[in-house]
């Protein structure tokens, strides 16, 4: 794959749309530091993988314009235009081929194949493209010095292709750890269950101990005959054997049971005790006074209904003598008021009739009718006074009679309630009897005497009983320990099969263990015999390549060497005097800054020359000349001048001298071909101001530097 031309446009530090044309062997951006040449590179890198090399963002803060970059180029496949673009709302990709156009998924997937096509793409582009195509100013010694040596063998692994063996390497040994702790787990359970298994054999031989003493000594009270006693008297099930539960169960029987009898006992005590103070029977006691006291209801009610009629006839009788006297006080009152009225009109002629009066005889008549005394019949108001105290004396005869109908009939009251009293505790004494199982009648106190004696003897029995119960703990102990030995016999042959399930696992497992450490051991190994294999096809190149740049007046043989340090894989650039024998593993010790940057580049150049899994014909060299002497300058622009006929080279420079010197070093041989130099001159907010020449070549083998200039 090579590139002929790079649009961009809001990318970094490039806001405006700019164009290069990259359509040559060699392509120098020239400019002073920071006026966007390692942006230019980071976009071609960018593009191809949609990873920035610095981990930047790739928008351009003084444009609102998406990152847009567009690279043009040409394959096996014919011409083609990659466009990537950034959004807020995520990355786009968009692919033109002959014709053809792709987007997304499937223009990644088309640009991953063309660009490694015999690479195992679960490997990042990114850093495939990093490690083979473009090297970074920052990170032109990170090899040497920056990188740890298992990061330096896994950059190599990923170019040769064994990356993917090393991954698995790494994930197998990963794995055998685990299964090796596992092991560990295994092994301590094994022991644990060991140390169960013989402190329960030891336990068993105990209890047998104990329970053929026991068996010896055994003179204890009878089972069966405390069980058949106990469930006589408590009505409890018969147990099925001899345990703490079943003791306890019989032992609350035996309790419900004397708590039963005890209750019987003091109603007993109670019946005796009512027995001796009332009646056996309510037969005559009180029919009597029942009788006396009705008759005297009955002579009183009567009594007091004469007494009510008599008092009735008298109210009667008074109410009519008062009914006169009230009409005679009313008929004087009539006259007096008359005589009121005659005495203030009277003259010498009567006011009603107009006749002659004496004035004197009639005021005196009128004075006379005037007055009640005079008007009033005393043999009515006699009468009267008589008729209300007959009323007076009749109304307390019938107070007399009531309250003696009413002490009469509170007295019978009083009789019929007791009787009543009488009647419910005869009843309550005669039910007691026959919940007792006693017999109403003649006799019931030698019934009593009789129950009770046999309540008493119960409970003697059963406090003995209870007393013999604890008698059996030694023998119930023995039983439980007779279950625990059965228990423990069976739990013995399941931990022994268990054990030895646990063992035969164990051992499998150690097999494994064994064997994945072998495994393991011959994977490591092979994947480093690939590596160095791999190196060994490059070692001529690299000799080439770092005999042509000349770093060291003494160190002038390289090598990288493959080691395995506790399991991992190691690569070390070595190095050495062969003269004096003496090999160094760390060269950022011994070489200057100038000899390590000549060497990293040397070691850059072969990997991507002999190793690079890329199709991509194109290397990307962010300014390699600087910070090397003008020996080590010249040597390696000698290399590059051979490493043209197989990469185009994309080289930036910070010098203008040091442009010059590349574009005339590199100067194209064919009249065909050109050297393209893109000048930055300046930066400001839309992004640099360049200046592009093209250098055409010349047939000829020989062109003079005035003659080039």
């Amino acid at each position: 794959m090579n590139l002929t031309s790079l649009q961009v446009s809001g990318f970094c530090g490039i806001a405006s749309e700019l164009e290069f044309d990259l359509n040559a062997r060699i392509v120098i951006l020239a400019g002073r530091n920071g006026l966007g040449k390692t942006t230019v590179c980071d976009a071609i890198i960018w593009v191809l993988t949609g990873t920035h090399p610095r981990g930047a963002e790739p928008q351009n803060v003084y444009t609102s314009t998406p990152a847009t970059v567009t690279l043009s180029g040409s394959s096996g496949v014919g011409s083609w235009k990659i466009t990537r673009t950034a959004r807020a709302s995520g990355g786009e990709l968009a692919i033109q081929h002959e014709g053809s156009a792709l987007q997304g998924l499937a223009a990644q997937e088309w640009l991953d194949r063309e660009l490694f096509p015999h690479q195992d793409l679960s490997e990042s582009v990114a850093g495939l493209l990093s490690d083979s195509v473009y090297l970074q100013q920052e990170t032109l010694r990170a090899f040497l010095s920056s990188k740890s040596d298992d990061e330096r063998f896994a950059g190599l692994a990923r170019m040769v292709g064994a990356r993917r063996l090393s991954q698995f390497v790494d994930d197998f040994d990963s794995e055998r750890r685990r299964w090796s702790k596992s092991i560990k787990a295994r092994e301590e359970e094994v022991a644990a269950a060991e140390l169960g298994l013989q402190s329960l054999r030891s336990d068993l031989i105990s209890m047998e101990a104990q329970l053929g003493e026991a068996a010896m000594a055994n003179d204890g009270p009878s089972w069966d005959s405390w069980v058949h006693e106990v469930t006589m008297l408590s009505g409890a099930p018969l147990p099925e054997s001899v345990t703490d539960r079943e003791i306890a169960r019989l032992t609350s029987a035996l309790s419900r049971t004397e708590a039963k009898l005890v209750n019987d006992l003091s109603r007993l005590d109670v019946l005796g005790d009512e027995l001796a103070v009332a009646p056996t029977r309510v037969d005559g006691l009180a029919q009597d006074s029942r009788d006396r006291e009705r008759s005297r209801v009955e002579s009183a009610s009567r009594a007091l209904h004469n007494a009510e009629a008599a008092a009735a006839q008298a109210e009667a009788v008074a109410a009519e003598a008062r009914s006169r006297v009230r009409a005679l006080e009313l008929h004087q009152q009539q006259m007096a008021q008359l005589a009121d009225l005659a005495l203030e009109l009277l003259g010498s002629h009567c006011p009603v009739c107009d006749q002659v009066i004496d004035p004197q005889a009639v005021s005196v008549r009128l004075r006379r009718l005037r007055s009640l005394d005079e008007n009033l019949d005393l043999a009515d108001a006699a009468g009267l006074s008589a008729s209300l105290q007959a009323a007076s004396e009749a109304g307390a005869q019938r107070d007399m009679c009531l309250a003696e109908l009413q002490s009469a009939r509170a007295a019978l009251q009083r009789i019929e309630e007791e009787y009543q009293r009488e009647a419910i505790q005869q009843e309550t004494r005669e039910r007691i009897l026959r919940d007792l199982g006693l017999t109403p009648g003649d006799g019931v106190s030698e019934q009593i005497g009789r129950r009770r004696l046999g309540i008493q003897g119960a409970l003697d029995r059963i406090h003995s009983l209870r007393a013999t119960a604890t008698g059996f703990s030694e023998q119930i102990q023995m039983e439980g320990m007779r279950r625990r030995l059965d228990a423990g016999r069976a739990q013995l042959a399941e931990l022994n099969s268990d054990l030895t399930d646990r063992r035969d696992d164990l051992h499998s497992a150690q097999r494994t263990a064994r064997v994945a450490t072998e495994v393991s051991a011959n994977l490591k190994h092979a994947s480093d015999e690939l590596v160095s294999r791999r190196l060994e096809e490059i070692q001529p190149l690299l000799d080439h390549l770092y005999a042509a740049v000349d770093p060291h007046p003494t160190f002038r043989s390289i090598r990288l060497a493959t080691r395995v340090y506790y399991g991992h894989p190691r690569l070390d650039p070595v190095v050495a005097d062969d003269e004096m024998g003496i090999e160094i593993r760390d060269p950022s010790l011994t070489l200057s800054t100038s000899q390590s940057n000549a060497l990293a580049v040397a070691i850059f150049l072969a990997f991507s020359l002999g190793l690079s899994p890329s199709s991509l014909d194109t290397l990307l060299l962010d300014d390699p000349l600087q910070n090397l002497d003008d020996v080590h300058l010249l040597g390696l622009v000698d290399v590059l001048r051979h490493v043209r006929s197989r990469r185009q080279l994309i080289v930036t420079a910070h010098d203008k001298s040091f442009a010059r010197l590349l574009a005339r070093k590199l100067r194209a041989t064919s009249s065909t071909e050109a050297v393209l130099v893109h000048e930055i001159e300046s930066w400001a907010r839309s992004g640099p101001r360049v200046r592009t020449s093209r250098l055409p070549g010349s047939d000829r083998p020989f062109v003079f530097a005035d003659e080039q200039s």
